[in-house]
């Protein structure tokens, strides 16, 4: 079978082909929220460094409609966008590239969205209006989330009634370019301690390209109960969605016209549906609880290879989760140890192209211990045992072990710094496994990829604002990976899944938040990233698709007490593609505006996305896997409380 390379992404989306395909300003002052990125509750004032928190406030006064543009406008993070129009955008926290997306993992009220497949997990579905927190943790994080968790973790809470009296919620539409339009709406009552959350949208796009036509519906319905001391709830979401690939372009079809397709006749779909239940006591100094969710879903991807060849894709996929855990608070001097000791049980069975199952047990210990006024240090292990079995009947067996050790100290008044050591590790998924070569060149079951980090750095009021600097160095064994170097002399295509002997990443992180005068806010956010093969036949390459610079700058300027605008500028320097070449996808400067109105009950925004019309990509896999980035788009959003 001969496979056209340019199809190849996002047929290894769909149809568990080789894993290259894999797949941000926070203004408003708020009193302190409660969050729980190390899975223990703390203040936002005391949360982990290296982690931001955007509050469901200000994703309704900044007006976006989507997750992927609060964590790439609100949380200052890189995404990338997907190729199999869906809302969920690959994450880049720390330099992985084509494999960004098995390397974050997303937890959603404290259940991991990630699959034991290659592609990004379908977190696009969340309606932002049903968002509490999101909370985004980078670094190596396997100790609290296990497998895929070396380059961060996202982590979004949704709003419960929390046992409020009542009646109320929110709606919202928006219109836009390519007839892009958006429907939702957010309704809770509540009494007695009960509360039921419905939320549900509908959406429609024709897509900035041609063949890109997508659609989504989206219900869900949670019912919580909260007592003095214990409470629970179940929810359950049902999801929808229909989509047509424009696939990608050469270098000559991109500058002739971005939005011209090679694929007019390829499409997918999209069905899940997801349960979960909590169960929590709370004693005061010490407290107990279960998370249980159950995820299914079903997946088609079409392709028309031309001569009457067209490849069907389907995959069927469930998995169970169960994680029961205990905190206790044991005084200690002027301060308090936190503890956390929790056990994650979960089955996944993928059935397709590369069927799979996968078992594991877990148990992890956390303590994050507050000496005095001044220093505080976290320290935490993991013991995970996995078991991963093909449809072959082959089955193999992963002991792993990740720790962490964080501390930081109080210097003086305004200056905070900070270190932290951990070991992450990551799982080769069914997917991986499934095409790891046939014949001479197969490899059964690949290794697991471990991570090891250092990680330093400073928060300290600087000028009119908060300065922070981060400096970290991840050193990274058998790390999974697309070889494009690898031949098999029984498939028609060079390339397999394979482990990487070692792979260097250094970055340095740096942000400032503050305001230039009262009516203008600023926040400028720089990373440098260094990362490179230092083994084997890509030794000294730079990984794929990471660029050495990005900047994002942005300012707010009220005009009243109600009225502001706000300017958005994204810029990146070159990267390499990835399938072993040494093409280069050239850097790139975008500005986005917002116009906001607010009044106590409702919000409109528009926005123009894209300003100057930059025709760019920052997806490229070989000479003719170019995927173009969306051009100059107008949005209007209205949102109403009540």
């Amino acid at each position: 079978m001969f496979i056209h390379f340019k199809k190849l992404p996002i047929v290894c989306l769909l149809a568990a082909l080789p894993a290259q395909a894999q797949e941000e300003l926070a203004f408003y002052a708020l009193p302190p929220v409660f969050v729980s990125s190390t899975q223990t509750a703390v203040l936002e004032k005391d949360q982990p460094f290296s982690t931001t928190v955007i509050t469901a406030e200000q994703i309704r006064q900044s007006g976006y409609t989507t997750v992927r543009d609060v964590l790439s406008k609100l949380a200052l993070v890189n995404v990338r966008t997907p190729l199999d129009g869906s809302r969920s955008a690959s994450v880049d926290l720390r330099g992985f590239g084509e494999t960004a997306s098995a390397n974050v993992v997303f937890v959603v009220d404290g259940v991991k969205l990630n699959d034991n497949e290659g592609v990004t997990p379908r977190y696009g579905s969340i309606p932002v209006s049903s968002i509490e927190t999101i909370e985004v943790i980078r670094g190596g994080s396997s100790v609290a989330y296990g497998s895929g968790a070396s380059g961060g973790v996202i982590r979004i809470t949704t709003k419960k009634g929390r046992g409020r009296d009542g009646v109320g919620g929110d709606v919202f539409a928006s219109y836009g370019s390519y007839d892009t339009k958006e429907l939702g709406a957010t309704l809770f009552g509540g009494a007695n301690g009960f509360s039921l959350v419905f939320n549900g949208s509908k959406e429609f796009t024709n897509g900035y390209r041609d063949n890109s036509e997508a659609s989504r519906d989206l219900g869900s319905l949670a019912l919580d109960w909260q007592g003095d001391v214990f409470s629970a709830g179940a929810s359950f979401s049902a999801e929808g969605s229909k989509s047509r690939f424009p696939g990608s372009l050469n270098r000559a079809q991109f500058e002739q016209n971005p939005k011209q397709t090679n694929s007019p006749n390829d499409f997918g779909s999209f069905e899940r549906n997801t349960f979960r239940f909590y169960g929590s006591a709370d004693y005061g100094n010490w407290g107990t609880g279960v998370r249980v969710s159950r995820r299914t879903h079903e997946a088609l991807g079409s392709f028309d290879f031309g001569g009457g060849f067209v490849f069907n894709a389907r995959s069927e996929y469930e998995q169970d989760q169960i994680s029961p855990y205990l905190t206790f608070t044991l005084p200690h001097g002027a301060g308090a140890h936190v503890i956390r000791v929790g056990y994650d049980i979960e089955k996944a069975a993928l059935r397709g192209f590369d069927a799979g199952t996968l078992e594991s047990n877990a148990i992890f210990i956390e303590d994050d211990w507050t000496v005095n006024d001044v220093l505080r240090v976290n320290a935490g292990s993991r013991y995970e045992r996995s078991e991963q079995q093909k449809a072959s009947g082959e089955t193999r067996d992963y002991s792993l072990v990740a720790h962490q050790l964080g501390a930081s100290w109080k210097a003086a008044e305004n200056l905070t710094v900070f270190s932290k050591v951990a070991r992450s590790f990551r799982i080769p998924n069914a997917n991986e496994n499934g095409f790891a070569g046939v014949g001479t060149t197969r490899v059964p079951f690949l290794n697991p990829q471990i991570a090891d980090e250092v990680e330093v750095g400073l928060k300290t009021a600087m000028w009119t604002g908060e300065f922070s600097s981060t400096l970290f160095v991840m050193d990274v064994e058998n790390e999974l990976f697309f070889d494009p170097t690898i031949v098999d002399p029984a498939l028609f295509i060079n390339g397999l899944n394979s482990n990487l002997d070692e792979l260097r990443r250094k970055g340095l992180e740096l942000k400032w938040n503050g305001s230039l005068r009262k009516d203008l806010r600023m926040v400028a956010a720089y990373q440098y990233l260094d990362a490179e093969f230092r083994s084997g036949s890509l030794s000294g390459s730079r990984v794929p698709l990471v660029a050495a610079h990005n900047l994002k700058v942005a300012a707010e300027y009220d005009w009243t007490s109600r009225v502001s605008t706000e300017a958005i500028v994204n810029m990146q320097s070159d990267q390499r593609s990835a399938a072993n070449t040494d093409l280069q996808i050239p850097g790139f400067g975008v500005l986005d505006l917002n116009w906001r109105y607010r009044q106590d009950s409702y919000s409109v925004v528009f926005q123009v996305q894209n300003v100057f019309d930059k025709q760019y990509y920052r997806t490229q896999f070989g000479p003719n896997g170019i995927y173009p980035e969306i051009g100059r788009a107008f949005f209007i959003n209205l949102n109403a409380d009540f």
